[in-house]
């Protein structure tokens, strides 16, 4: 959507007349963007270096209203007042003043003929600084206004003294105010901007408050200094230029990218708000006054609606130095509720106090009164509160937060019949809020009736699974009815929501620690032997994810051991077999000991063990059921015959590890050394007689379905056997089988 240009804001600067033709001809391209009465403000640092460049301009405006008769221009010549005594204005005045005033006579005839304002007016902003004569100034500006020039007066914080002389006021047009004690003309051009934004957004409040969002008033800022031209005042302090004015410019182009930058800025509410706080320090009129207060209030709705209570805060508490005080209840009530927010509780308590008169009447003024002493800890109180609150009868989503308070107040009075009792309606009124069911468990677990605790206490995870105190409180339950698994599962699953919690980490580490001491006695009964030192077991079955994830530079976990363990397990696997094997060669003894000591035996042991059962593992890995894992459980029973070796010695460990690998040992030895006999043939006969075996089929016999095959083997000329099968495999095999038979006792 195009708009057209309200007014154009221009800087002077020291331009020479190459750059004043420059702007001229822009000024000139831009009135025909302009609405039929435009206003042009022309900014100087003052009146003797501005009114030469005011003059030369004066010119283009006057061609372009010759141009066009329906046009009406109002040039605001804003500068600093002279500082001059009355005899010193009153040359400024004739020598200034009444020269640029000719310029204007031609269009005061035209208003004269058809008796309406001229359609080119003269408006002089008078700029004075804190060491102005007011006598002087209101010389100046009454001889301003007689000439119909219209005079106007900017004040900033240190020229505000001047609001009090009545009769300097009675001699301006209009008062423009601003903040600070800028008096450099981009200063002055800025405050001139937010004051008609402020304006602007004031009238926007009654009708449409949506309305504040969307662009301030179309107006166009030039600066000469800089050969600059911006959108807004906001982009001209934020340096994003639209175009260039030293160059060639296209005049539509430009205001093609004007209309697409403005109809696509975002901040407009924010810097409309930022023009209105600019305005809560300085002394305007009664009546401004309460506009800042009313729009500062407003302002403030919108960042409370979005959680942003510091900046809500800081608007009503300016809004309430501004407003009149019968507005005073809604903006103090907001407050206190910001206040709760943010946990200022006693001073939430004296802002609804001061708003009571109008909002008694209302339940949820007692509602927030009774959070704040609920906060407080102040829970009689807080009862008090929520019960008038109650007894208002709000609707049954407010009633059901009402309960839930009052029966959470009771719980923590330690009154819990009268929780259960309040929470119960609640329940009835709403079954599927969580937090009802939450402090329900906590009443029955104060109660001792861990059944009905844990019964609500479910349903409260049910409703959300997410609830890492809900689980927490499951496991004290689970606890206090002696189920230990369950507390540490529940616990567990507490800590992965919120690893941050700090009781569900405590009980956690006890009950692991009393879990544990019981485990580790079952599990040295299962092993047949009792530690002197405990220490070497528990680090034995504590896993590296438990250990990484409580942090404890001083806890070890079971790797070291794992690594000992291994070589230890080797060691005695070996010597067993070979004392339980005396003829068998070295490679059938390492193809044995390979078959034994490898993590898919070594996990079949520590399962009847039942060694995962006693793991001390991370939550991670608990969770994924880690304790099953058969590179965990092999492992770790590594470790745990380290233990042993690193408590009774070397000993010890035989006695173990024979103990548990005695059965396994004796039937892999049998089985590997039965179940390869060509093998076994094939290297004793290359060995001893530098030869290898000859196998022959002698005879096939039987139907097709039920072979049955004889095998001739020979060893050269030393010995003939025969063997027979149901494959020519099997024959193979029970041939070489009497062949090795008779060979080995033949060694012997």
């Amino acid at each position: 959507m195009k708009t057209a240009l309200q007014k154009i804001y221009v800087i002077l600067g020291k331009q020479d007349k190459e750059q004043l033709d420059r702007l001229c001809r822009l000024l000139w391209s831009l009135f025909s963007y302009v609405n039929l009465t435009s206003n042009l403000y022309l900014v100087s640092a003052s009146l003797v270096d501005g009114m030469s460049q005011v003059e030369y301009i004066q010119k283009a405006v006057n061609a372009f209203l010759r141009a066009n008769l329906f046009a009406r221009v109002y040039v605001h010549f804003v500068h600093r007042a002279p500082r001059a005594t009355a005899e010193e204005m009153d040359f400024y005045y004739q020598y200034y003043y009444q020269n640029w005033k000719r310029a204007t006579r031609e269009f005061d005839h035209e208003g004269y003929m058809h008796q309406e304002i001229p359609r080119l007016m003269l408006l002089p902003i008078i700029v004075p600084d804190d060491r102005v004569e007011p006598t002087a100034l209101a010389g100046l500006l009454g001889r301003l206004k007689s000439a119909f020039m219209l005079p106007g007066l900017y004040l900033d914080k240190g020229t505000s003294f001047l609001a009090r002389y009545e009769d300097l006021l009675a001699r301006v047009e209009k008062v423009y105010y601003g903040h600070g004690h800028g008096g450099q003309p981009a200063d002055i051009l800025c405050n001139l901007c937010r004051e008609d934004i402020f304006h602007d957004t004031s009238a926007k409040l009654e009708p449409d408050p949506v309305s504040m969002a969307e662009p301030c008033p179309a107006a166009l800022i030039i600066s000469g200094p800089e050969g600059k031209m911006y959108v807004c005042v906001d982009a001209f302090l934020k340096k994003e230029s639209l175009a260039d004015i030293d160059g060639d410019l296209d005049p539509e182009a430009v205001m093609a990218r004007y209309h697409e930058r403005r109809n696509g800025q975002r901040g407009c509410l924010a810097c409309r708000e930022r023009g209105v706080v600019s305005f809560s320090d300085v002394s305007l009129p009664k009546g401004a006054t309460h506009e800042v207060g009313d729009l500062l209030y407003y302002f403030g709705t919108l960042h409370q609606e979005a959680e942003n209570h510091v900046q809500a805060m800081e608007r009503y508490e300016k809004s309430l130095k501004l407003s009149p005080v019968e507005e005073a209840d809604p903006i103090y009530f907001r407050l206190g509720l910001s206040y709760t927010k943010t946990g200022r509780y006693d001073e939430a308590l004296e802002a609804f106090k001061k708003a009571e008169k109008t909002y008694r009447d209302q339940y949820y003024f007692h509602f927030y009164a009774g959070l704040c002493y609920f906060q407080k800890g102040d829970y009689g109180v807080a009862i008090e509160k929520f019960s008038k609150a109650a007894d208002m009868k709000p609707q049954q989503e407010d009633m059901v937060r009402v309960l839930i308070y009052m029966g959470t107040c009771y719980n923590r009075l330690g009154e819990y019949e009268e929780a259960v009792l309040h929470l119960g309606r609640a329940r009835h009124k709403a079954g599927g809020v969580r937090e009802i069911y939450s402090a329900l468990g906590f009443s029955y677990f104060q109660m001792k009736d861990y059944d009905r605790a844990i019964e609500h206490l479910k349903m409260a995870v049910e409703l959300d699974p997410h609830s890492a105190m809900d689980y927490a409180s499951l496991g004290a339950n689970y606890r206090e009815q002696g189920d230990m698994n369950m507390a540490i599962a529940m616990y567990n699953k507490a800590m992965a929501l919120d690893p941050s919690m700090p009781s569900a980490k405590d009980n956690l580490e006890r009950l692991k620690k009393t879990v544990n001491e019981q485990q580790l006695l079952s599990l040295q009964n299962n092993l047949g032997y009792h530690f002197k030192d405990i220490r070497f077991l528990s680090e034995a079955v504590r896993h590296s994810s438990y250990v990484n994830e409580l942090q404890e530079p001083a806890l070890k976990d079971n790797e070291r051991l794992e690594f000992l363990g291994d070589a230890v397990l080797d060691l005695v696997v070996t010597h067993t077999l070979m004392n339980h094997f005396p003829e068998t060669r070295e490679g059938d003894l390492s193809r044995m000991r390979a078959t034994i000591v490898n993590e898919s035996q070594l996990a079949m042991v520590a399962q009847k063990l039942h060694l995962g059962d006693h793991l001390l593992l991370g939550r991670g890995e608990a969770l994924s059921h880690g304790g099953e894992k058969s590179s965990i459980l092999a492992d770790a029973l590594e470790a745990v015959i380290a233990a042993v070796y690193l408590d009774g010695g070397l000993e010890a460990a035989f006695e173990v590890v024979t103990r548990q690998f005695s059965e396994l040992m004796a039937h892999v030895g049998e089985r590997l050394l039965a179940e390869d006999f060509k093998s076994r043939l094939q290297e004793f006969v290359q060995a001893k007689f530098k030869t290898i075996p000859q196998y022959s089929v002698e005879a096939e016999t039987g139907p097709d379905h039920d072979k049955k095959f004889e095998i001739r083997l020979t060893v050269g000329t030393l010995l003939t056997t025969r063997g027979t099968g149901k494959s020519k495999k099997a024959a193979e095999q029970a041939a070489a089988r009497v062949a090795l038979d008779k060979l080995q006792g033949d060694a012997k």
